[in-house]
């Protein structure tokens, strides 16, 4: 139930986020997020995979516990 929680508040801080970049700039929000891919895709070509770390890094029960 807390990843739920956790989710749906990401979900909804993005939804704030974007509603509030797109009233400021003007900008339509679809144009916005078709924009973001398109950089995002031409990042992944350009930049070697290697160098690309994941936005989470799983840890040990271990780990985790220090």
């Amino acid at each position: 139930m807390q990843e739920i929680e956790e989710k749906l508040g990401w979900i909804l801080g993005f939804k704030a986020e974007l509603d509030s970049v797109s009233s400021d700039k003007s900008l339509n929000k679809a144009f916005m997020i078709e924009e973001a891919l398109s950089h995002y895709f031409h990042a992944l070509k350009e930049i070697p995979s290697e160098m690309i770390l994941p936005k989470r890094i799983p840890l040990s029960e271990k780990d985790s516990s220090n």
